[in-house]
């Protein structure tokens, strides 16, 4: 799907957004060029096509200055790149642990049990008052009836 010298060119890219720093492995360490982009690519197809694309434009500078460019010139192809990137990070297993960050988790919700906050009377202002809002007008079409 994505050829091993867009996927070099991508670690190259991803390290400098995203270097070792502090206890924390660099980008291309956790494999987002790799494993992660396959993980990437599962969750979000619709990333493929624009990374491709980006990946095969030439740029001669940083990658810091080819992002800067590409914000310009190519603004979904860039946020595919760092989305991809950060999705790719932050999804590690291994950058999860050492964030100490344990995954979603399933809540268990009791329709008979209130939240803390509606106990504290937290809310009770707002019950009070009751609904408000404001009508949302109908692009194109004046004439026709609006809420409220």
């Amino acid at each position: 799907m994505i050829p091993s010298t867009s996927r070099a060119r991508l670690a190259d890219i991803a390290d400098e957004l995203i270097p070792a720093a502090e206890g924390m492995p660099s980008a291309s360490q956790v494999g987002v060029a790799q494993q992660q982009l396959e993980v990437v690519f599962a969750s979000r197809p619709d990333l493929v096509e624009p990374l491709q694309r980006v990946l095969a434009v030439s740029f001669g500078g940083s990658a810091v200055e080819f992002l800067e460019a590409l914000a310009q010139t190519d603004p979904p192809g860039h946020e595919a790149l760092v989305l991809t990137i950060l999705g790719g990070y932050y999804t590690s297993e291994h950058v999860a642990g050492l964030l100490g960050y344990p995954g979603q988790g399933a809540t268990v919700v009791v329709p008979d049990v209130y939240p803390w906050y509606v106990d504290e009377g937290l809310l009770d202002v707002v019950l009070e008052r009751g609904p408000i809002y404001r009508p949302t007008p109908v692009e194109g079409n004046e004439d026709a009836p609006r809420p409220g």
